[in-house]
C-alpha cells in the first residue's frame, strides 16, 4: 500500500492492484454502472495486445486471470475508502464541536428596530446526522412550523421493483455495515406494528375526510393498495426491489430492501420512523406517497405528520381524494411534486444488472455505495439547484399565477371563498352517498317499473297499428286496447309515487323541479363521464410505462414493457 498497491487478498497475495486503477474504475462503476468482469475483459485485451500474458502453473494463458482477484480488490478497497472517510467525519465533528460558535455573541445583541416575534417555532439542533445527508432541510435551527406554513421537511417514499435479486446467487459472509439502508430487524418491527394496528380496528372517534366510494375506486387504480399482489415471481427472487425516503432536493436519505411479492406498507412506515428518528421531537414532517395510514404511528408523530400523495399519482385518485391529497392543492407543499422518487429510480437502473445476480450482501454494498455517491453529487450542487427551482418554479410560475388572477377579474377573497365552497361540496360524504343511493334507487324504478311500461306502450303502438285495418264493427280489440292504456297509466303513476318518495328535491334543491326522464339522462351523463376520466387516466399510464422504459434516448424499450403499452 505505500507503494500505491493494493493486495488482491489479506495474506498472501498474488497480485497488487494499482490504487489509481481502482479508483478509476470505482468512478466509471459510479458513473456509467461498468461491470467488474467487462473491465477486466477490457484490461485483458489490452495486455494481450502489448504481448503480455497471463500463465498458469503449466504454462497455459489464462482465460480470465484478473476478474476474481480485482473483484476481491475492489470490494475491500472500496471499504477502507469508506473506513477513512468515516474517520475524518469524525475527527471534524470532535474538533467542530471543541471551537466556540462566533455567532453565540449576537443573540445579546438589541436590534435597533423591533423584530418580530415568532411563537409557532421552537429552536432545536438538528442531530448532524441529518445535516450530512442533506444540509438544505437538516441545518435549521427553528422547527415546528404549522402545515399551512410548509412544515419543516418534506420527503417522499416510494417502491421499484426492477431492483431484484435472484436466488440462485446466493449470498456472501459479511464484510459491510450499510449506512443508508435499513436493516430487516427494523423493517419487521414496523411489520409488526402495521399488524397490531390493523387487529385493533378502525377508531370510533375516526372521521374520514373523503367519502369511502372514492377510496374504493382509488384501490383500483393503484397497485400499492393491494399488497397481496406479487410484482415479481416469488420462487425465481429473494430479494424483489427497493423503497427509498428522498427528501425535497431530491437527497436520498434511507433505503429499505423489499423481501416481500407485495408492496407492503411497513417499508414507508419503517423509512418514515428513521426519519423520524433523526429529527426534533417538534419537527413537522409532509410525506408524499400513494397510499398513507396514522393510526400506526406514536401519536407524538402523528401530531405532526401529514400525509400527500406525488403529483403525477394524484392524477390516478378520484377528484375528491385529490382534493385533499393533491399537493398542488394542499396548502404549504408549494411546488413539492413528490417524484424525487422516480428521478432517483433513474438514476440508480445502471445497477439492475450488476445486483441481480451478485450475492446477497454484495448487492447491497453496492446500492449503498451508489446511493452515498448521488447523495453527494446531489449536495454538491445544492446551490445550482435552489437556484434552478426559484428560477423556473417560484419565478416563473408566480408570475404566470398572479397573469392569470389579474386577467380574470375576480377578487382574491372572492375566488378563495369560491374554491372553499366547492372543496366543501366535492368531499361531501354526505352528497356522495346521496348520489349513490340515488343511482341505485333510480335504476332500481327505471329497470322494473319503467321495462313494464315500455313493454305495455309497444303492445299500445302494436294494437294502434293492427285496428287500423280491422273493420270499424270489431269491438273486442278496442276492448284490450283500453285494458292496455289502463295498465300503462298505472305503471305511470307508481314510477312517478316511487320517485316522488326519493326525495330528490331534498338532497337535490337543484333537481326538484326537474321530471324522472332527465334526471336519468343527467345521471347516464356522468356516469358517461366518469368513463371517459378512467379512459384518460389509463392513458396517461400508458405514456408513463413508455417513459419508465427509457432512462436516455438510445435505451430500447423492453418486450415486457412493449406488451404492456399495445
Amino acid at each position: 500500500i505505500e507503494n500505491s498497491l493494493f493486495p488482491t487478498s489479506p495474506r498472501e497475495p498474488c497480485i497488487a492492484v494499482s490504487i489509481d486503477l481502482l479508483s478509476l474504475y470505482q468512478s466509471l462503476l459510479e458513473h456509467s454502472g461498468m461491470l467488474n468482469s467487462a473491465f477486466c475483459s477490457a484490461l485483458q485485451d489490452f495486455y494481450v495486445s502489448h504481448g503480455f500474458w497471463m500463465l498458469d502453473v503449466k504454462g497455459v494463458p489464462m482465460q480470465e486471470p484478473f476478474r476474481r482477484g480485482f473483484g476481491y480488490a475492489t470490494k475491500w478497497y472500496g471499504c477502507v475508502r469508506l473506513a477513512l472517510e468515516d474517520e475524518i467525519d469524525s475527527m471534524l465533528s470532535n474538533s467542530c464541536a471543541k471551537i466556540p460558535d462566533s455567532f453565540a455573541t449576537l443573540n445579546n445583541i438589541q436590534p435597533l428596530t423591533p423584530t418580530i416575534n415568532v411563537d409557532n417555532g421552537s429552536v432545536y439542533s438538528s442531530p448532524a446526522h441529518g445535516k450530512c445527508r442533506c444540509p438544505a432541510c437538516f441545518s435549521g435551527t427553528r422547527f415546528g412550523r404549522g402545515f399551512s406554513e410548509g412544515g419543516d421537511v418534506h420527503v417522499a417514499v416510494d417502491c421499484n421493483f426492477n431492483q431484484h435479486h435472484r436466488t440462485s446467487a446466493g449470498d456472501c459472509p459479511h464484510f459491510y455495515d450499510p449506512r443508508y439502508i435499513l436493516s430487516k430487524h427494523e423493517v419487521d418491527e414496523a411489520g409488526v406494528r402495521i399488524e397490531i394496528a390493523c387487529n385493533a380496528g378502525t377508531k370510533k372517534n375516526y372521521s374520514p375526510k373523503i367519502p369511502d366510494i372514492a377510496v374504493d375506486e382509488d384501490k383500483k387504480s393503484f397497485d400499492a393498495a393491494d399488497e397481496k399482489k406479487e410484482k415479481t415471481h416469488g420462487g425465481r427472487y429473494d430479494d424483489t426491489g427497493l423503497a427509498a425516503l428522498v427528501c425535497h432536493h431530491d437527497v436520498p436519505l434511507f433505503l429499505a430492501n423489499v423481501d416481500t411479492p407485495g408492496e407492503q406498507q411497513k417499508y414507508a412506515v419503517a423509512l418514515i420512523d428513521k426519519l423520524a428518528s433523526h429529527l426534533p421531537a417538534a419537527a413537522s414532517i409532509a410525506v408524499l406517497y400513494d397510499i398513507g395510514c396514522y393510526d400506526i404511528f406514536p401519536p407524538m408523530l402523528t401530531e405532526r405528520l401529514v400525509f400527500a400523495t406525488s403529483a403525477m399519482h394524484s392524477y390516478g385518485h378520484q377528484w375528491a381524494c385529490q382534493l385533499v391529497y393533491n399537493p398542488r392543492l394542499m396548502d404549504g407543499l408549494g411546488l413539492t411534486d413528490g417524484e424525487g422518487v422516480e428521478r432517483f429510480w433513474s438514476c440508480l437502473q445502471k445497477l439492475i444488472g450488476i445486483t441481480r445476480s451478485s450475492a446477497h450482501r454484495q448487492r447491497i454494498y453496492l446500492l449503498d455505495h451508489q446511493v452515498a455517491f448521488m447523495a453527494k453529487s446531489i449536495r454538491e450542487d445544492l446551490g445550482g439547484w435552489i437556484h434552478r427551482k426559484v428560477q423556473e418554479g417560484v419565478e416563473k410560475k408566480g408570475a404566470k399565477a398572479h397573469a392569470d388572477l389579474e386577467s380574470c377579474g375576480k377578487s382574491v377573497p372572492f375566488l378563495r371563498q369560491q374554491w372553499a365552497d366547492q372543496h366543501q361540496t366535492q368531499t361531501s360524504i354526505r352528497l356522495h352517498k346521496s348520489t349513490c343511493l340515488l343511482g341505485k334507487e333510480l335504476d332500481a324504478v327505471l329497470t322494473s317499473l319503467q321495462a313494464h311500461a315500455d313493454t305495455v306502450e309497444s303492445a299500445i303502438q302494436a294494437t294502434q297499428t293492427a285496428l287500423k285495418s280491422l273493420p270499424m264493427t270489431v269491438s273486442q280489440p278496442n276492448f284490450n286496447l283500453s285494458q292496455l292504456s289502463y295498465i300503462h297509466q298505472q305503471l305511470c303513476n307508481q314510477i312517478d309515487q316511487l320517485y316522488a318518495s326519493l326525495n330528490v328535491g331534498q338532497s337535490f334543491p337543484e333537481l326538484a323541479s326537474l321530471n324522472i326522464t332527465f334526471v336519468q339522462t343527467l345521471l347516464l351523463v356522468c356516469d358517461l363521464k366518469m368513463n371517459i376520466c378512467k379512459r384518460a387516466i389509463a392513458t396517461f399510464f400508458e405514456w408513463d410505462w413508455l417513459d419508465q422504459a427509457t432512462g436516455g434516448c438510445e435505451q430500447a424499450l423492453g418486450t415486457k414493457l412493449h406488451q404492456q403499452t399495445r
